[in-house]
């Protein structure tokens, strides 16, 4: 799938004509799993866009959320933005906003397919601190006998939060060189602009992109608004940039000029006016069509002017070559000393659509950005953990952090089996200030790394990412990352495709465990929190010995029927171990709470090492709504408690396992868990080297009824699971064969 179908079906061509649009065709506190206001509809795509900001005068992160195909009343697809207020404990529910075209104070009116929301851009304050305004686009809103012209709404700040009080509604009627006309798309992209004098900031500028606007008569040439000052009401001059007036070549149909925006200080690093780089995925380069381009416009105080700057893989000291339909800008995002530009339909190798980000450093020398301190990023690249796969699409999305590095979405990422489950990774910066996956790269995934709830096929978890930089009470100079991750295909409640959003903090390493994080999604209303009494943290708990952990389920108004707990287990280096525990009913009927103590015991048939324990509630054994987990180091009965407790860090990670985590010497069958069991076990097996296995069960007449694994087995642990929801209650055997070496388990079903 290709996002060029999305404005090809207003000006088709017969090569985009067969594209379909991936991209979005639109008509220090226990963790918060926020129920927002909203039915969730199989046809949302909540967290299609996120934004961090400060939006009421504290200094708490709040986060906007765009649903652009959220109904609103019984108009389809009109869109919705859920904006939520942060407090000591994460967010505060209580204060939840939902702003769509219908909103007092908001002008127009929700219509079918407008697409409120689908992009989102945090507008900071001139005045006071912590008071950001948001910026909304309506790509698709029709304006008078112009369908899909678009519309961009900004709503102001206040200490109550934000607020439609002289909000602003802008349309290229208020702009300067266009009139709104079928298949605008005004308000596709969007960017911020500061203007300062002598360092102050002033006010704000708007980017706007109107990627489908026809320039002199050229279709989907693609176009840019500046709106030179956003404080003021009516908003005062502007000006339109397009190809032809940027980069001094003739507008070309179908290059979608616009399509994404990025600023930062890109041309000269020194004055205080950001440039803008405009991507243009349509641009055609030596033939090869959609091959794609970015354009660089440089800062003024009076507002943009050209250098001729174009990068495109055609410019010299860009790696690689511009290929049919790569999309080169499809995504953008300023990085320190540089610029990140997406390309998430790059071939690797033989691997189509796998992806790439190109980064492009600035270099005093060369007065600006230049081409050949680039450096190429796959996931091919030397301390990458994943490996690059058909339709991954690396580079879809792209959030700098600070100073910290980058973090880059692949949303259509298979986690083991579950296709396009999606995931993030993070890649810092080394001492040089250049982007190095070497020095601590890091996977994010839903239910690790303090991301809550569980990966699962389709959730395209990583497509939207927002960054904000925390500022910790108790030290005012001390900052913390916080990255927002949007899963806008998350299934919520059995529900296919609503949409979710995860939120986490992020220690310089890129690496804490954060269960302090939270995942917001509308219509539920569950609340968990799972914590370790005894051993109290950090966990070091003995092989066999019980781990006593407090239980609190809240529900607040409905009652989910059938619901479960369980605990899953993760083993050091993301191997995943399945349920180590239940799963149990969950008794208490909604509303209401429940709240005891579980008595869980980790198998003295387990491995030694760095553990993660998750309590999930839910429909087991992949539909967990809420989770909350911990991690603890599992050491040997004898002798191995003494020192450990320095083996296991805040953060989760154990800085002294490998002494304590070495997995047995010869070929072991481990306990299955859990056991009893209901419906599926986890049978878990390692090999000291490569060698066939066969793992076979069997019942009490001694006749095989499963074969979880039959040939060569790498050197590690391994895990099978067991489908036993056709088997009859009663007692099985497991039998481990790894070359001459024969083990057995008992396990037994319960119904």
């Amino acid at each position: 799938t290709n996002p060029l179908s999305a404005m090809n079906t207003l000006h088709p061509t017969p090569f985009r004509a067969a594209l379909l649009l991936a991209l979005g065709t639109l008509l220090a506190a226990p963790a918060v799993f926020a129920q927002i206001p909203g039915v969730p509809l199989s046809t949302d795509e909540f967290g299609k866009t996120v934004a961090l900001g400060f939006f009421n005068c504290d200094t708490y992160v709040d986060i906007a959320i765009g649903d652009p195909k959220a109904d609103v009343g019984r108009v389809g697809q009109a869109g919705a933005v859920t904006v939520i207020y942060g407090d000591e404990n994460g967010f505060d529910l209580t204060s939840t906003q939902v702003w769509t075209q219908d909103s007092p104070g908001v002008a127009d009116f929700a219509e079918q397919g407008d697409a409120f929301g689908y992009a989102l851009e945090v507008l900071h304050n001139p005045n006071i601190s912590y008071r950001d305004y948001l910026a909304i686009g309506v790509p698709y809103e029709d304006l008078e006998s112009a369908p899909n012209a678009g519309m961009v709404h900004v709503l102001r700040a206040s200490c109550a939060g934000l607020t439609a009080e002289d909000a602003l509604a802008i349309t290229q009627d208020d702009l300067a060189f266009t009139d709104p006309e079928p298949g605008d798309l005004f308000g596709w992209s969007l960017a911020e602009t500061p203007k300062y004098f002598h360092g102050t900031l002033c006010y704000n500028r708007l980017v706007v992109g109107s990627p489908g606007e026809t320039v002199y008569g050229a279709p989907a040439a693609g176009l840019i608004h500046l709106i030179k000052d956003i404080k003021h009401s009516p908003i005062g001059e502007s000006e339109a940039w397009h190809r032809h007036k940027a980069e001094h070549g003739a507008p070309v149909p179908f290059d979608y000029f616009g399509w994404s925006l990025a600023t930062g200080n890109f041309v000269d690093s020194e004055d205080y006016h950001r440039d803008v780089a405009v991507g243009m995925i349509g641009y055609d380069v030596g033939g090869q069509n959609d091959a794609g381009a970015v354009v660089i416009l440089s800062g003024r105080s009076y507002g943009l002017t050209s250098q001729r700057i174009l990068f495109s893989q055609d410019t010299p000291g860009i790696e690689d070559t511009p290929e049919v339909g790569d999309l080169f800008g499809s995504s953008l995002h300023a990085v320190s000393a540089g610029l990140a530009i997406g390309v998430p339909y790059e071939d690797v190798g033989d691997v189509a659509d796998a992806g790439a980000v190109q980064v492009i450093y600035w270099n005093s020398d060369a007065g600006g950005l230049d081409p050949y301190t680039s450096q190429l990023i796959t996931q091919d690249s030397p301390g990458i953990t994943e490996i690059p796969e058909e339709g991954d699409r690396f580079g879809w999305a792209l959030e700098g952090l600070g100073s910290t590095g980058l973090a880059v979405g692949v949303p259509y990422e298979s986690v083991g089996a579950l296709e396009e489950a999606g995931v993030v990774i993070t890649i810092p910066r080394d001492s040089d200030g250049r982007l190095d996956p070497t020095v601590g790269s890091r996977t994010l995934r839903q239910g690790r790394r303090g991301l809550h709830d569980r990966a699962e096929a389709g959730d395209r978890f990583g497509a939207s990412l927002s960054h904000a930089r925390l500022e910790l009470e108790e030290d005012y100079n001390l900052y913390v990352p916080v990255l927002a991750v949007g899963a806008p295909d998350e299934a919520i409640d059995g529900t296919a495709g609503v949409g979710a959003v995860n939120v986490t903090r992020l220690d310089e390493a890129l690496d804490r465990m954060d269960t302090h994080g939270a995942f917001l999604y509308q219509g539920l209303d569950l609340r968990l929190s799972a914590e370790p009494l005894f051993p109290a943290p950090p966990v070091v708990v003995e092989q066999g010995e019980t781990v006593y952990i407090e239980y609190a389920l809240t529900r607040l108004t409905s009652d989910h029927a059938g619901m479960s707990y369980w605990i899953d287990a993760v083993y050091q280096d993301d191997t995943p171990i399945g349920t180590v525990y239940g799963p149990f009913p969950v008794q208490t009927p909604g509303p209401g709470s429940d709240q005891f103590v579980i008595e869980f015991v980790p198998s003295p048939h387990d491995p030694t090492g760095r553990y993660e324990y998750y309590v999930r509630v839910g429909y087991p054994p992949n539909d967990a709504l809420v989770t909350d987990g911990f991690p603890a180091q599992v050491v040997a009965p004898e002798g191995a408690r003494a020192g450990a407790e320095d083996a296991v860090v805040e953060d989760g990670a154990a800085e002294g396992a490998t002494a304590s985590s070495t997995l047995p010497d010869a070929p072991t069958l481990f306990g299955p868990r859990p056991n009893p069991f209901r419906d599926r076990a986890a049978i878990r097996y390692s090999v000291p080297d490569r060698r066939p296995v066969r793992l076979a069960v069997y019942d009490a007449l001694g006749r095989e009824v499963a074969v979880l694994a039959d040939g060569p087995a790498e050197a590690g642990l391994h895990t099978a699971a067991l489908d036993g929801s056709g088997l009859p209650s009663g007692v099985y055997l497991v039998r481990f064969e790894a070359g001459a070496e024969v083990q057995t388990q008992r396990l037994t079903r319960v119904r």
